[in-house]
């Protein structure tokens, strides 16, 4: 019985370790297809929602500052520029652009300026304040200056000279080179060929031309319906449109036309006023 019960006991040792390894090997197994499946599938990378991308974050960004700044500056199209005032193909091939008030020489551009204002307001009252575009004491008027050469007024004698022919439109004089008289719508003053004329007041070039009777001529407008003219010119200074002041050089005496051959060199000078002659000596000083 003993030997029995002994047996029995040790084929039951025997079946629980048995069980006991058993065990341990089904675990191990389990425990190393548990790796191998968690590995596997961390090798997946599966996205499961959680994952934040975020290089997809920053280009998102920088897709959003290009459209802003897209939407804040338009596109500017050179060809549909508009400017206020037109620039000429030929102005820009040359390299040298007009604008009008600031290179084409007009003073339009100052109009509104108090300052600016007060200044054409001097030259006009002033035209020694505006020579030339530049200082004072040249012969032109930049700025156009305002005539007005009222009865008051006096002139300047275009020469020194004593008066050969004196003004007369309401009897005859005697002219020595035509032998014969005439009425005379001037002053023919003495004076010797060369000598610098004058101008005798201030005033707008309106003619040069040439006359048979007086040669080359000069006629000024200075202003409230008074014109002076200058006979018996050579080495004309002035041209049409341009503006001079008192005293500036008109030219020199020329020799005499055969109309005035026996009296000599000369200035021919005659005032109108509204086209009708005016005996220059009431006016000069």
């Amino acid at each position: 019985m003993r030997r029995k019960s002994s047996f029995n006991r040790s084929n039951n040792v025997k079946k629980e370790r048995i069980i006991m390894v058993a065990s341990s090997v089904f675990v191990l197994a389990a425990l190393t297809m548990t790796g191998i499946y968690v590995k596997d599938h961390s090798s997946n990378n599966t996205n499961d929602g959680y994952n934040i991308d975020f290089s997809s974050l920053e280009n998102s960004v920088d897709d959003k500052y290009q459209e802003i700044a897209k939407n804040s500056v338009p596109e500017v199209n050179e060809n549909e520029i508009e400017m206020d005032y037109p620039i000429d193909s030929a102005q820009v091939d040359s390299g040298v652009v007009q604008i009008p008030g600031l290179t084409d020489g007009s003073l339009n551009g100052l109009a509104g300026d108090p300052a600016a204002e007060s200044l054409l307001d001097e030259a006009s009252a002033d035209p020694d304040a505006l020579v030339d575009g530049q200082a004072a004491g040249s012969d032109a008027i930049a700025a156009e200056p305002k005539l007005s050469f009222k009865d008051g007024d006096t002139l300047v004698w275009p020469v020194t000279g004593n008066v050969l022919i004196n003004y007369s439109m309401d009897k005859s004089v005697y002219f020595a080179t035509l032998e014969q008289y005439k009425y005379s719508p001037a002053i023919v003053i003495s004076s010797t060929e060369g000598t610098a004329i004058t101008a005798a007041a201030a005033g707008k070039v309106i003619s040069v031309y040439f006359d048979e009777e007086i040669g080359n001529a000069v006629k000024i407008d200075i202003g409230s319906g008074y014109e002076v003219t200058y006979g018996q010119l050579k080495d004309v200074q002035v041209s049409k449109g341009s503006y001079v002041k008192a005293g500036a050089l008109i030219g020199s005496v020329a020799a005499p036309t055969k109309y005035y051959s026996v009296e000599g060199s000369n200035v021919y000078f005659a005032l109108n006023h509204n086209g009708e002659p005016v005996d220059p000596m009431g006016k000069l000083n």
